[in-house]
């Protein structure tokens, strides 16, 4: 045998695959070693027996044997070489997954097929295996996304009555001492809040439900506002702030402000918090880049007591806390800087620190970032008006709460506005006293025994006609991603998330009394102008949370938002995307809420709300009358600004 011959025979002795060489009719010519590991006959068993009668279970022999038919009878060959996965016969009669090509040689006289063929056995368990670990992961990944929802109702309960308490205790009679101590305990729970926000925040981030916003805000004003919420705690520790913006920086660029500020509120809680008796510096610099000249760089820098290199690996890791050198007196979840690094990355940047035990840490994230206008508008401002905040008229209202905690403090809130207030302690009573009785509103608890307040609110709004256009307002501790719009499909026409403030109670029943048939026709487009323009006691509220100093900050923010949202509605309504008209409107309606811009929060509310039942020449009138109350609303926020 010439010395090819015996090589080529070698390779196909030790080839690690089975390998089966077929005569035109599928008869077994050689067969090699791998083949017999894989099937279990041996040379002698195999040669001169058909391929398919040996190989391939009954049922794939006939589609076996017409691929050999079809490409003796045509020579068409695109048949063959392809991969299949098939079920193959071992000499015990126990089946065996396996990858099958055929191929094709031409012989002297008439071709020979070859057929190649893998044991994939291991190959599809490991798959199977994996797919089992996806399954487990994702079924871990709802079972936790369902635990974040049942533990923020069982956490934000308890809360929404102690903080409701006291939220009372605060407007009764009270001696300094006593006063303080409330205001402790409220701070003290409010702080509380804030952390279980803050795992709330990170599973929604987990889950990809991360919505940024682009609108234009003004570096200084970005950063003296962080600077301003930490001055308080920085004073105690008798800290220096310092602030250094690049004078390369534009004042405007466009990104999400109010992720932005977190990011560096986490940075910077961080930095004073663990220094004392030092500085903490807020830097933005731009960066030199011939690929990007729109990078920017956000800094804090502190002198305090550093980090070690071991911690610094896990900093930005979800529940990491650092040990050792920050081992002190200090709460949070271990949230805060793995937050911060998933919004940066979101928005395209990178973050980092620098440190060294003992000579303080600089944080830092960098970003590109678009520069653009404020485009204020130059209105007149004889036209400023302020207004009392309105009356409500004595509304009769359906409580449906089953903890009596949350009960009393609702009742006691509501009363105490001039309000009679029935009682529900689940849904089946809630249902059944609606049926039976007239009322204005109704405030729905979600989760409750017996009939839970979703399913409370579908029945009502199949009532017959004469009760099913009672507004509802869901109130509950579940506050995850997904509640809101869950919570206005079974018919709720508003949604508190728990702990609720009476400001909260108040707020949305002057939203709902505006939706009121005996009240106002929402076909005609227009809120009362009875409703303010500015609520100046939240403007005072406002005041005394952030300073004085940072007040006008927001309001400059504020208007800037005001007008990007109306052009996006317009934008959105003559591009006939109704989607866009509500998320732009439900934008500005909680802005507003923010700086008690009651009467264009209200108009923005209207057409959120009935933005899919309005005819088109109503939506345009309703989008005509938000510019309008837009402008006055500006105005108004700008003579603010004069006098303040």
């Amino acid at each position: 045998m010439p010395n090819s011959l015996l090589r080529l025979n070698a390779i196909f002795r030790s080839a690690l695959d089975p390998v089966v060489v077929m005569d035109s009719k599928g008869i077994v010519l050689d067969w090699n070693n791998a083949a017999i590991a894989c099937f279990g006959f041996n040379r002698d068993q195999a040669i001169g027996n058909d391929f398919a009668d040996i190989v391939l279970p009954e049922r794939s022999r006939a589609a076996h044997r017409g691929i050999l038919t079809h490409y003796l009878a045509t020579g068409d060959s695109s048949v063959l070489g392809k991969r299949v996965e098939i079920q193959a016969l071992h000499l015990l009669g126990h089946e065996i997954p396996v990858e099958l090509a055929l191929g094709v040689s031409r012989g002297l006289d008439n071709p020979v097929f070859v057929a190649y063929l893998r044991n994939i056995e291991k190959r599809l368990e490991v798959e199977a295996n994996l797919q089992q670990a996806l399954e487990t992961a994702t079924a871990a990944n709802l079972a936790k996304a369902s635990f974040l929802a049942v533990m923020s109702h069982e956490m934000r309960t308890p809360l929404n009555g102690v903080i409701g308490c006291l939220d009372l205790l605060e407007n009764t009679t009270l001696n300094s001492d006593q006063s303080g101590l409330v205001m402790t305990a409220i701070k003290s729970g409010e702080a509380l809040l804030s952390q279980i926000s803050d795992v709330l925040d990170f599973s929604k981030m987990e889950a990809g439900k991360l919505d940024l916003e682009l609108a234009p805000f003004n570096v200084g004003e970005l950063v003296n506002s962080v600077a301003s919420i930490l001055a308080s705690h920085a004073r105690a520790q008798n800290n220096t702030i310092e602030i250094n913006i690049g004078c390369d920086v534009p004042d405007w660029l466009l990104g999400d402000a109010m992720r932005l500020r977190q990011i560096l509120l986490n940075f910077a809680s961080n930095a004073v918090k663990f220094t004392t008796d030092g500085v903490v510096r807020f830097e933005v610099k731009k960066l030199d880049s011939d690929d990007n000249p729109s990078r920017f760089q956000f800094s804090v820098f502190d002198t305090g007591i550093g980090i070690s290199p071991e911690s610094i690996e896990n900093l930005f890791k979800e529940f990491s806390m650092v040990d050792n050198s920050y081992k002190r007196p200090s709460g949070g979840t271990g949230l805060g800087l793995a937050i911060s690094k998933i919004l940066v990355t979101a928005m395209g940047g990178q973050t980092g620190v620098l440190s060294k035990i003992g000579s303080g840490s600089h944080f830092w994230f960098e970003l590109i970032l678009e520069e653009t206008e404020p485009n204020f508008k130059k209105l007149n401002p004889e036209i400023v008006e302020f207004a009392p905040q309105p009356k409500l008229k004595n509304l009769r209202i359906l409580l449906a709460e089953d903890n009596l905690t949350n009960q009393m403090v609702a009742v006691r809130m509501l009363t105490a506005a001039g309000h009679s207030v029935e009682t529900a302690i689940d849904g089946t009573e809630a249902l059944a006293k609606v049926q039976s009785e007239d009322f204005d509103v109704i405030f729905m608890d979600i989760s409750m025994p017996v009939m839970d307040g979703l399913e409370a609110a579908f029945l009502i709004r199949a009532l017959p006609e004469s009760k099913n256009k009672v507004p509802i307002i869901a109130m509950t501790a579940n506050a995850v991603v997904g509640d809101r719009e869950r919570f206005l499909e079974a018919g709720m026409s508003r949604y508190l998330p728990k702990p609720i403030r009476k400001s909260d109670i108040l707020a949305a029943l002057v939203d709902i009394e505006i939706f009121d048939s005996k009240i106002q026709d929402i076909s005609t487009g227009y809120i009362p102008s009875k409703l303010p323009l500015i609520e100046n006691s939240e403007l005072e509220k406002l005041a005394e949370e952030l300073g004085a100093d940072i007040l006008p900050v927001v309001l400059r923010q504020f208007i800037a938002e005001v007008e990007l949202r109306c052009p996006m509605a317009d934008k959105a309504f003559s591009q006939r995307d109704l989607e866009g008209v509500r998320r732009a409107t439900h934008a500005l309606s909680g802005i507003c809420a923010t700086v008690g811009a009651k009467r264009l929060r209200s108009q923005a509310a209207a057409i959120e709300v009935g933005y899919g039942e309005m005819a088109e020449e109503v939506l345009a009138s309703h989008l005509q009358h938000l510019n309008e109350v837009a402008n006055q609303t500006i105005a108004a926020f700008n003579g603010t600004m004069l006098n303040l």
